[in-house]
């Protein structure tokens, strides 16, 4: 009797088997890394999200803030939004940021601005800072969102 048929049979088995279960373990493994991608895109568009809105409530913020401050015939040193908005602003804004205490000294100077045309001295160049401030982290925002998908 010749083992060599039985012998062939259990090796292709084997080799089936094995065969198999790297193909399994490959597939996992892709797997894996799919739903590892996955979740990764998801925190980071979260995080781009919860950027954008607040990236949206500090626009909004500056600009209610300049409306107070550029108005005339209104004193903003006594309107309670007036503190609010600017408090709102600088509790929005990092201390960190390299343009935080241009910021500052631009919202204390509608404080200290005495009549219509300093008021609107002040409104240009705080505009222009505000419009700096938000095209940074706009760029922050757009480069954290390339660099996580195209990773």
């Amino acid at each position: 009797m010749s083992y060599i048929p039985i012998i062939a049979a259990l090796l292709g088995a084997l080799g089936g088997a094995v065969g198999a279960g790297f193909a399994a373990y490959f597939s996992a493994r892709a797997a894996f890394r799919n739903v590892q991608a996955t979740n990764i895109a998801q925190a980071t568009f979260k995080k781009a999200e919860f950027r954008q809105t607040w990236i949206n409530s500090l626009r909004d913020c500056m600009a209610e803030f300049q409306a107070y401050g550029t108005t005339p015939n209104v004193d903003p040193r006594n309107e309670r939004e007036f503190y609010r908005l600017g408090t709102k602003i600088e509790l929005l804004m990092n201390r960190a940021d390299p343009d935080f205490e241009a910021l500052h000294d631009a919202m204390y100077g509608y404080l200290a601005a005495d009549g219509l045309s300093d008021k609107y001295r002040l409104n240009a160049a705080y505009v222009e800072l505000c419009q700096r401030i938000l095209k940074r982290e706009w760029e922050v925002l757009k480069s954290e969102l390339e660099r996580n998908t195209t990773a």
